[in-house]
């Protein structure tokens, strides 16, 4: 492929993006891009044969060990209310992704672990199911991976600095393997699906391609040292909805709007001078899928977690920080805790997930390692409306729900106001957003294992006799497995 010039490359983007164009002063600095010259890169994927036998209501679908085998774990065993588990893996699974078909209901499933390998799963309704482990040879953990939106690529990446971006029909094939960052904490695709971005964990940087042309578009230069050891390390990031900005976290306590035709930085939400403006300590998740409040009538909202225990929602066009969410409140904990001051300073407060709702767009959710999820409602003064409390789950020796547990993933329904959470003891569970309720919790996870990742799949096309649609639950674990399970929505 004939190189092209920096201009040609962004004429090509531009036609096919919707990216915002405003004037010269709108940014808060410059930050220099750069542009690399074409990877190039020949691989043949091979696929691994599994042996698939006939499932029985406890099989599971057999990877590279053997399957059905109890958990080496010495907690108390848990029901299992999976509906399939898949054992690709040897080692924790740390990220997942997933896609259905809405011709023929086939689900794909994306995956990477600390065995230093990546799968790719078909689950189909008519057929045995397919794995298959990507070829390529990984020397470090597999960190992320991403499906475009219709399904039609997959994007993986490793902490080795790995990135490949894969056709997945009609059968898995390599389409590039990118150059860029010195390891990728996260991949994000645009809404357009021709453009990738990916986030480093460690260098601070976060690199923008065009896949079909596989140029590098930009690389995002700003993020300064946080954290403990120094690096500036981007914790989360990607494209707003409108795919008109990039938004970023960094362990350096900042949230950074970029402009991805420019390649600056409009805007960095901080804190200055210990005043209070923002978060104080690093930022660990982010979401900029939606949100309404009462000041704003579209979806250009930005929803923050810290680790002090605080949610920020900012105004991403606007430039304003428009409330914090005191998810961690030290007077409840106290309440319940009989403790010294030192330990109840030490009490998990972080922040590690948050999400804002798709059916009712003013209310947004933030998970804690304290074992809660609160909802706020953005239109009244952002008041928490609803405490989802995973404490009070535990009912007996040998379930999961421990008092120690943390939400590590949280869900919300695409169109109803139910949030699906995981949890750092195993355990899956669906809330009633409007009243706090659990409507249904699901094990099957080593309770000593912590989620690390979930997908939700809503088929309206599976339904009960009483026409109730299910939602497909896939969960990604340190016990080594992937499992789904299945709630029938009331």
């Amino acid at each position: 492929m004939a190189d092209m010039n920096e201009n040609e490359a962004n004429d090509i983007v531009s036609d096919e993006l919707v990216f915002h164009d405003n004037d010269d002063n709108d940014d808060d600095d410059g930050p220099a891009y750069v542009d690399m010259s074409d990877p190039a890169l020949q691989d043949d994927i091979v696929q691994v044969d599994f042996e698939n036998e006939p499932m029985d209501d406890d099989a599971t679908i057999d990877g590279n060990y053997e399957t059905n085998e109890p958990s080496s774990s010495n907690s108390p065993p848990v029901p299992e209310m999976s509906t399939q588990i898949l054992r690709c893996h040897t080692g924790p699974v740390y990220t997942l992704a997933t896609h259905r078909s809405s011709s023929d209901g086939t689900i794909l499933i994306a995956s990477g672990g600390g065995d230093d390998k990546a799968f790719f799963t078909k689950l189909s309704p008519s057929s045995d199911p397919e794995s298959i482990e990507i070829p390529h040879v990984f020397t470090d953990t597999v960190s992320t991976v991403e499906f475009a939106s219709d399904g039609s690529l997959l994007a993986v990446g490793c902490y080795d600095g790995t990135i490949l971006v894969y056709k997945t029909t009609p059968t898995l094939s390599l389409v590039t393997k990118l150059d860029g960052p010195t390891d990728v904490e996260f991949v994000r695709f645009h809404p357009s699906n021709t453009v990738l971005l990916a986030g480093s964990s460690t260098d601070g940087t976060v690199w923008m391609y065009h896949i079909d042309t596989q140029r590098v578009l930009q690389v995002f230069v700003g993020h300064e040292s946080g954290g403990n050891n120094g690096d500036s390390c981007i914790t989360d990031g990607g494209f707003t909805s409108d795919g008109k900005w990039v938004v970023t976290t960094g362990s350096d306590g900042t949230c950074r709007v970029w402009n991805p035709k420019k390649g600056t930085c409009r805007h960095v939400f901080r804190e200055e001078g210990g005043k209070g403006y923002f978060a104080e300590g690093s930022l660990t998740c982010l979401d900029v899928s939606g949100g309404i409040n009462k000041e704003d009538s579209g979806a250009n909202l930005g929803l923050v977690g810290c680790e002090d225990g605080t949610a920020w929602i900012v105004h991403l066009v606007n430039k304003k920080i428009l409330s914090c969410l005191h998810h961690y409140d030290k007077s409840s904990s106290s309440s319940t805790n009989n403790d010294t001051n030192m330990e109840e300073d030490t009490a998990p407060r972080s922040i590690e997930a948050v999400g804002f709702s798709k059916s009712h767009p003013h209310w947004c959710a933030t998970g804690g390692a304290d074992g809660l999820v609160k909802v706020w409602d953005m239109n009244g003064n952002n008041q928490c409306r609803q405490t989802c409390n995973h404490r009070s789950l535990a009912d007996g020796e040998g379930e999961a729900g421990d008092s120690a547990a943390g939400v590590t993933r949280l869900k919300w329904h695409p169109t109803k106001p139910y949030i699906y959470t995981t949890t750092s003891d195993g355990m899956v569970c669906v809330w009633d957003a409007r009243n706090g309720s659990c409507l249904s919790k699901f094990t099957g996870h080593d309770v000593d294992s912590p989620i690390n990742d979930v997908s939700l799949l809503s088929n309206a096309n599976t339904s009960s006799m009483d026409g109730d649609h299910t939602t497909t639950i896939v969960s990604a674990s340190d016990d080594g497995t992937i499992r789904l399970f299945e709630f029938l929505e009331g």
